[in-house]
C-alpha cells in the first residue's frame, strides 16, 4: 500500500457543532395597515426566475441578502445575543442557535434604498423566520453517512457545511457563487495569461463536502479543486469598450455597435452602477443614435436625466446607449391586465460588466482565450496541487475571525489528509493464442502480433467522400492491404464516390444511392469542418447499413502513422463483429467469467438545451452488456423515455427497461447457451441524493423482471445481482509522491478504506493511463450488493472490466459497459435531435415512447447484434 496525497482537508466538531435551519419568507405588503391587501410572499418557488426554484436572478439574491441582514439588525440578532446565521439568498437561512424573534416588519422608509425598485418602492416587508421539517442538525452526528439508505438527510448535512464553509469566503473575502453554490470566484482577476479582448482569468475552486474514514470511525471533510477560467472581464463597461474593443478610436454609434460582437462582449451580463444592488440584464441591443440625441418619454434628455437624478456625467455622448426590453404588466381602460414592452436606455457610463460569474461559452472563444485555456488545464498535478492551498487560504478558511466557522463550532485542518491505496492486477490480455505485455494500462501488441483474435468478414466496401478522390482511394488501398494483415476480410472493394456531404438534407439519398449491397460496409471520408457525423449516424440506423466515418485530415496520413491506421482498423473489425484482443478472467474471479456472469451498464442523460426542441420532452438511456459474438464482447442500445412522466426525471422507465432487459437476457441465453448465473449492474448519469429513489425504485423493477425472465425460460437457479453506482462528475483529486513532488496516479491504483461507510464498498479507481493535466479517478458505490462481493473483487472486476474496450489496445477510464453505454446515450440524443421536422416531434408528443424508441434504435435492426457505436 502506498500514500497517496490529496486535496481534501479534515472538519472537526465539537459537541457544540449543530445548525437550526429555517425557511425564510419575505413578504410584500401595503404600506397602509388598514388595506384588505393580504400581501404577496416574494420568493417562492413558483415565482423563481427558473424552474423548480433552484435559482433565482442575481439581482433579488442581492436585495433578499440586504433585507435578510435588515431583519437580523432589527431584531437584534434575531432575538439572540451572539448569534451567527448564513443565508443562501433565496430560502434558507442557517443559525448556529434557536431564533427567538423571527417575524420582523420592515416599514417602506426602511427598506434600504438600493434594493427598493426590486420589490416595488411604495410597499412594507415582512420577514419571518419558520423552523423547517428537519430543524436542527448536530453536525458531529454523522451516523446518517454509515448507510445508503437516507439520502435526503445526508443532502442536508451536505448542504448545511457547503454554506457555513462558504460564508467567510463569500461575505468577506469577496468570492462569488455559482447558482448551485458549490463553485466558487474570487473577485480579482489575473493578468499574467493572454486572453482575448473583454476576457481575463479568475481564479476560483470548487467545493465538496464529503465524510471520511482514515481511521475506521467518520468524519467530515472538504475538498477544493482549484480552477482557472477565462471569464468575460468586469469592469466599467464604457472603459472595457474604449480599451480593449475601439482601443481609443474616436467612434460613432454604427462603428462601436459592429465593434462590439459575440467574440468579445456582446451577450455578457451587466449591472447598473447608478444605485445600489441595481439592475442586472444582458448585454443585447443597442439604440440606433447617440445618447446625446435620446430623450426619455420625448421630453428630458437622457443624459440631462442622468446628471439630474444621479449625477452622472455622460463622458461620451457620441456613444449609443444600451438598450433592454422590459415586460411590463398594466391595466389598461377597462381594468384589465396586460402585457406591454418598454424600451429603457442606460449610458455605457452607468454599467459595469457582472463579475466573476461569466465564463466565456466555449463557442464565443476566441483563439488567443481558447489556446490559454487549453494550458491551464492540461498544467498537471504540480500547480493543481498548490492553487489548492492557495484557496484554502485565500477564502479564509483558516482565519481566526472567520465567525461562521467559529459560531458553528467547525474548525478545518490547513493540512490536506493523505490516504493509502492499493493495486490491483493487471487481467491477461491476449490476442488469438498470444499473450500480450501490459504497462501502464497499454498492451502494445499489435506491432508485433497481425492477426487479431478474431478477424470480421466484410461482403462490401462502399466508399464516399467529399472531395479528394485520389486522396481517399489511395489511402482505401493501404486500408484494405493492413486490414487484411490484421484477418479483417473484405471481399469486394468499390472506389470512391465524391458526394456533397454538407448537404445533410441530401445526404441519405446519395448515400443510398451507393450502397447497392445490404449487407455492405460503408465508410465515408470528409473534412472535420463539415461534421457529418451525425447525419451519417441517422442513415446508419433508419437504412440498417454499418457506417465508419473517418475524417480526411486523418486519411492523408494513416498510411504513415502505424498507430492511427492500426486503430482505424480495430474499429472497423469491432463493428463487423470481429474481436481484436481478448480479456482473460484472473484465477481470483473464476465464478465471475464472462460466460456466467452478465455485466450490464445503464446510463442516463437528461438533456438540458433550451435551444434544442426535444430536450423538454425525452431523456436518453443508454445500455451495454457482454452479449456480443465473442466472449467479454460489449454491444448495447439506447432507448428515450417520457421527461415529464413522473416528478422522478431521473431514474429509467420501467416498462422500458424490461423490454430491453428481457432483451439483454435473451441475447446471453443465445451466446452462452442459458441465463446468468449472477449480474453486475453499473448504473450512472445519477448523483448522490438520486441513489436512493433508484435503489427503491430501480432495483425493484429489476429484480421483478429478473423473476420474470427466470420463469419464461425456465431457469432453476436464482440469479442474484449487484447494483453499482458509477461517477465521474465529482471534484476530488489524488496525487502519488513517491518521487519526491506530486503527480498522476498510476493505472491500476485503488483507493478504498479511507472513503468506505462502515459495512459498505465506496472506492475510487484509476484504470487508464495518465493523460494531460491531472487525472480524475471514477468514483464506485455498490448500493445493493446481493452476490456478497468484497471491496477486493470488485475493484479486480472493475480492472478487468476497463480493458475490454477494444477499440485501443489499452483500458479505459470507466468500466467498458459504463464507457459504452454512455456513447450510446449520446447516440440516442443526436439521433432523435437530428430527426428534427421530420417527423420525430409528433412521436415525441404522442407519448408512445417504447414505440418511439423501437423506431429511433436498433432493437428491430440486424446491426443490434452489433457494436455499431465502435
Amino acid at each position: 500500500m502506498s500514500q497517496l496525497q490529496t486535496q481534501i482537508f479534515p472538519i472537526r466538531t465539537t459537541p457544540n457543532s449543530t445548525c437550526y435551519r429555517y425557511q425564510v419568507i419575505v413578504t410584500k405588503l401595503d404600506t397602509d395597515v388598514n388595506s384588505d391587501f393580504k400581501g404577496i410572499i416574494l420568493n417562492e418557488a413558483n415565482r423563481n426566475d427558473e424552474k423548480f426554484g433552484k435559482s433565482v436572478s442575481e439581482e433579488r439574491k442581492a436585495a433578499y441578502r440586504v433585507v435578510v441582514e435588515e431583519a437580523f439588525k432589527r431584531t437584534e440578532c434575531f432575538g439572540v445575543k451572539d448569534m451567527v446565521y448564513v443565508y443562501d439568498g433565496f430560502r434558507l437561512v442557517l443559525t448556529n442557535k434557536p431564533v427567538q424573534c423571527g417575524s420582523v416588519l420592515i416599514l417602506n422608509d426602511q427598506i434600504p434604498s438600493g434594493c427598493k425598485s426590486v420589490f416595488n418602492r411604495k410597499c412594507n416587508l415582512k420577514v419571518i423566520l419558520e423552523e423547517q421539517e428537519v430543524f436542527q442538525l448536530k453536525l458531529n452526528d454523522l451516523l446518517c453517512f454509515a448507510t445508503n439508505g437516507d439520502t435526503v438527510k445526508r443532502h442536508l448535512y451536505k448542504s448545511a457545511v457547503e454554506m457555513i464553509t462558504s460564508a467567510f469566503a463569500i461575505g468577506k473575502r469577496g468570492y462569488k457563487p455559482s447558482k448551485d453554490g458549490n463553485h466558487l470566484t474570487m473577485s480579482q482577476f489575473e493578468t499574467k495569461e493572454r486572453v482575448g479582448d473583454g476576457r481575463c482569468i479568475i481564479p476560483g475552486c470548487t467545493k465538496s463536502f464529503l465524510v471520511v474514514s482514515p481511521t475506521g470511525g467518520l468524519q467530515m471533510a472538504l475538498s477544493l479543486d482549484p480552477s482557472k477560467n477565462v471569464y468575460y472581464k468586469p469592469g466599467n463597461l464604457l472603459d472595457i469598450v474604449n480599451k480593449e474593443i475601439v482601443r481609443g478610436k474616436n467612434c460613432d454609434v454604427k462603428q462601436v455597435i459592429g465593434a462590439i460582437t459575440p467574440n468579445n462582449i456582446l451577450g455578457v451580463l451587466l449591472e447598473t452602477t447608478h444605485r445600489k444592488n441595481g439592475d442586472i440584464f444582458k448585454l443585447k441591443a443597442f439604440s440606433t443614435v447617440a445618447v446625446s440625441k435620446l430623450k426619455i418619454d420625448g421630453k428630458e434628455l437622457l443624459s440631462s436625466y442622468f446628471k439630474r437624478k444621479y449625477n452622472v456625467d455622460i463622458k461620451y455622448p457620441n456613444y449609443p446607449a444600451v438598450l433592454i426590453r422590459v415586460i411590463k404588466t398594466i391595466k389598461n381602460k377597462d381594468g384589465e391586465k396586460e402585457k406591454i414592452e418598454e424600451e429603457h436606455f442606460y449610458p455605457m457610463e452607468t454599467l459595469k460588466i457582472h463579475s466573476g460569474r461569466q465564463p466565456v461559452p466555449v463557442p464565443k472563444m476566441d483563439s488567443t482565450s481558447a489556446k490559454t485555456q487549453m494550458m491551464i488545464n492540461t498544467a498537471g498535478p504540480v500547480p493543481r496541487f498548490a492553487a489548492a492551498k492557495e484557496q484554502f487560504v485565500s477564502m479564509g478558511l483558516n482565519d481566526a475571525s472567520n465567525v461562521y466557522l467559529k459560531g458553528f463550532g467547525l474548525t478545518i485542518d490547513s493540512t490536506p489528509m493523505s490516504v493509502g491505496s492499493d493495486r490491483v492486477p493487471v487481467p491477461q490480455i491476449m490476442c488469438g493464442k498470444i499473450p500480450l505485455k501490459v504497462f501502464d494500462s497499454k498492451h502494445d501488441g499489435n506491432k508485433g502480433v497481425k492477426r487479431f483474435t478474431k478477424g470480421a468478414i466484410i461482403e462490401e466496401l462502399f466508399v464516399a467522400c467529399n472531395g479528394n478522390v485520389g486522396v481517399v482511394n489511395q489511402f482505401i488501398k493501404d486500408y484494405v492491404s493492413k486490414a487484411g494483415a490484421h484477418g479483417v476480410t473484405i471481399k469486394k472493394v468499390n472506389g470512391a464516390v465524391d458526394v456533397n456531404t454538407s448537404d445533410t438534407g441530401r445526404l441519405e439519398a446519395q448515400l443510398k444511392s451507393i450502397v447497392k449491397n445490404p449487407k455492405g460496409f460503408l465508410v465515408v471520408v470528409d473534412d472535420k469542418r463539415v461534421d457529418s457525423h451525425k447525419a451519417l449516424k441517422v442513415f446508419e440506423q433508419k437504412n440498417d447499413i454499418l457506417t465508419q466515418h473517418i475524417s480526411m485530415e486523418i486519411a492523408r496520413v494513416a498510411a504513415s502513422k502505424f498507430d492511427t491506421m492500426t486503430n482505424i482498423i480495430r474499429k472497423t473489425n469491432i463493428k463487423n463483429g470481429g474481436q481484436c484482443d481478448q480479456v482473460m478472467v484472473n484465477a481470483g474471479l473464476k465464478d465471475h467469467g464472462f460466460d456466467k456472469t452478465l455485466y450490464l451498464g445503464f446510463d442516463l442523460t437528461v438533456g438540458n438545451n433550451p435551444q434544442n426542441m426535444g430536450y423538454e420532452l425525452f431523456n436518453s438511456v443508454g445500455w451495454s452488456a457482454n452479449i456480443g459474438g465473442s466472449k467479454g464482447q460489449f454491444i448495447g442500445d439506447y432507448w428515450v423515455q417520457d421527461r415529464n412522466a413522473s416528478d422522478v426525471g431521473f431514474l429509467m422507465d420501467g416498462e422500458i427497461m424490461r423490454m430491453a432487459l428481457i432483451r439483454i437476457l435473451s441475447g446471453f441465453r443465445k451466446f452462452n447457451g442459458n441465463l446468468p448465473e449472477r449480474i453486475v449492474v453499473f448504473r450512472s448519469g445519477i448523483n448522490q441524493v438520486e441513489y436512493g429513489k433508484s435503489l427503491e425504485i430501480e432495483v425493484v423493477k429489476f429484480k421483478s423482471v429478473i423473476e420474470e425472465a427466470r420463469s419464461v425460460f425456465k431457469f432453476g437457479k436464482p440469479i442474484n445481482f449487484t447494483w453499482v453506482f458509477v461517477n465521474k462528475a465529482h471534484n476530488i483529486r489524488f496525487y502519488s509522491s513517491d518521487k519526491g513532488q506530486v503527480e498522476n496516479v498510476r493505472p491500476g491504483t485503488f483507493v478504498s478504506k479511507a472513503f468506505s461507510r462502515p459495512g459498505e464498498t465506496q472506492f475510487f479507481s484509476k484504470t487508464s493511463a495518465p493523460t494531460k493535466g491531472t487525472g480524475k479517478l471514477a468514483y464506485y458505490d455498490v448500493g445493493f450488493d446481493g452476490l456478497k462481493l468484497t471491496t477486493e473483487k470488485m475493484e479486480e472486476i472493475v480492472n478487468l472490466l476497463a480493458y475490454c474496450h477494444d477499440i485501443i489496445p489499452a483500458s479505459v477510464s470507466l468500466v467498458s459497459p459504463t464507457y459504452q453505454a454512455q456513447e450510446n446515450a449520446k447516440r440516442a440524443n443526436n439521433n432523435t435531435l437530428f430527426m428534427q421536422g421530420k417527423g420525430v416531434e409528433q412521436f415525441l408528443q404522442d407519448g408512445n415512447f417504447a414505440k418511439i424508441s423501437e423506431t429511433l434504435n436498433y432493437s428491430k435492426k440486424t446491426l443490434g447484434a452489433l457494436r455499431f457505436n465502435a
